[in-house]
């Protein structure tokens, strides 16, 4: 997606009061492409914020970046179990899935997710690990209990 701005003043963007640099900001984080030119240090130094609709945008920006984001794997993977929010945590589990699909580790954390306190996050767990190739008789079995979770939602 063709741009104005850097990464760095989309970030900031997305704290200041013009509401058009704010909608500009996310629709650039929102439309980055894999192959883009963006600099990724920016969307790193987020991941460590405690600022929720930061941290919310770079997940964003590195799941549209997929694999070229895998830096920051350690952080997204703490992210899944440890963001502040099930917002966070279910932005993290789709980041996850974007940049490290094939990963042993991804399939272990999102079955862990299975059973995260919001029923969201749970819901993108399962519907991440379906698109898994990776899945084992461990997964397939947490996978299969999900259909008497508590919330409907989830086996939708």
């Amino acid at each position: 997606m063709a741009s104005e701005g850097s990464t760095s003043d989309w970030l900031r963007w997305l704290k200041g009061t013009d509401p058009k640099r704010v909608h500009d900001a996310k629709m650039f984080l929102g439309g980055i492409g894999p192959y883009d030119s963006v600099e990724l240090e920016p969307l790193l130094e987020v991941l460590s914020s405690s600022d929720g609709d930061l941290l919310f945008w770079a997940l964003v920006a590195l799941q549209r970046l997929g694999s070229r984001a895998e830096v920051a794997l350690p952080r997204i993977q703490a992210l899944c179990s440890e963001g502040p929010s099930p917002a966070i945590r279910q932005s993290a589990a789709k980041a996850l899935i974007a940049v490290a699909p094939s990963e042993r580790r991804t399939a272990e954390i999102l079955r862990s997710l299975l059973a995260d306190r919001s029923s969201f996050v749970r819901r993108e767990a399962l519907q991440a690990m379906n698109s898994l190739t990776t899945l084992n008789a461990e997964d397939t079995v947490a996978m299969e209990a999900m259909v008497s979770d508590s919330d409907p939602a989830v086996v939708r």
